[in-house]
This record gives C-alpha cells, sequence and structure tokens, in this order.
C-alpha cells in the first residue's frame, strides 16, 4: 500500500472505509457519465477525478460490475489503487461485458444508492 493507506484495515489513501468492497467484482472501463447531472466521479481511495473530458481526470479505471449491489459503474478506482488493494481487499478483475449497466442507468434519487451531491474543492 502507499503512503496514507492502512495495509490491513481496508482503509483508502482518503482516509475512506473501503471495506465493503471486499471480494467485489471489478472491471477496467472507460469512464463513462453517470447520468445527465452527474457528470464525474472520483476514486474512492485517493480522489483521483473520473470525467469524460474534465482536463487532468482520467478518462478509464476499474469499476464496480452489475454483481456490486449499488450496480456496475457505480464504484470507481484508478490503476494504482486497484493494484494496491486487490490483494488486501480480494477484489476481483472481470472482463465481462454483461458486467456494464445499461447506458444511462443509475439509481433512483432518493434510493440507498444514490450517490448525493458532493461538494468539491
Amino acid at each position: 500500500m502507499r503512503e496514507n493507506g492502512d495495509e490491513d484495515s481496508g482503509e483508502g489513501l482518503a482516509g475512506a472505509d473501503l471495506s465493503d468492497l471486499r471480494g467485489v467484482e471489478f472491471a477496467r472501463r472507460p469512464y463513462r457519465q453517470y447520468t445527465r447531472d452527474w457528470d464525474h466521479d472520483h476514486c474512492e481511495s485517493c480522489m483521483a477525478g473520473f470525467s469524460e473530458d474534465a482536463p487532468g481526470d482520467l478518462r478509464e479505471g476499474w469499476t464496480t460490475t452489475a454483481e456490486y449491489e449499488p450496480g456496475a459503474e457505480y464504484t470507481w478506482l484508478c490503476d494504482s489503487c486497484f493494484g494496491c488493494l486487490q490483494e488486501q481487499l480480494g477484489l476481483r478483475a472481470v472482463e465481462d461485458a454483461r458486467s456494464v449497466r445499461p447506458l444511462g442507468a443509475a439509481p433512483a434519487i432518493g434510493t440507498a444508492y444514490h450517490k448525493p451531491y458532493r461538494v468539491h474543492d
């Protein structure tokens, strides 16, 4: 694990608890805007940005599949963090095209898995 991450706890570089990702399937994918209003995301571990067109953001990375309860392409990890966390959390790399969410499909607002608006510096 890199600096600031705890190898045994499942804690990410930004201090996030990533233990809910233990054993979860991830597929390497290009980033796609999740909804019309949800135009970027962040690596759950180091907070690196993902977007389709913002300067400096990543354009592809590792994302959850449909097997993950919140859904496909819901949680993202950059290549570096996926590599660091794969063994520690038992992350499973897959190449199953069926794991990709249908374009435009996202959790409904107000559900347990709808990501709230996040304020960025």
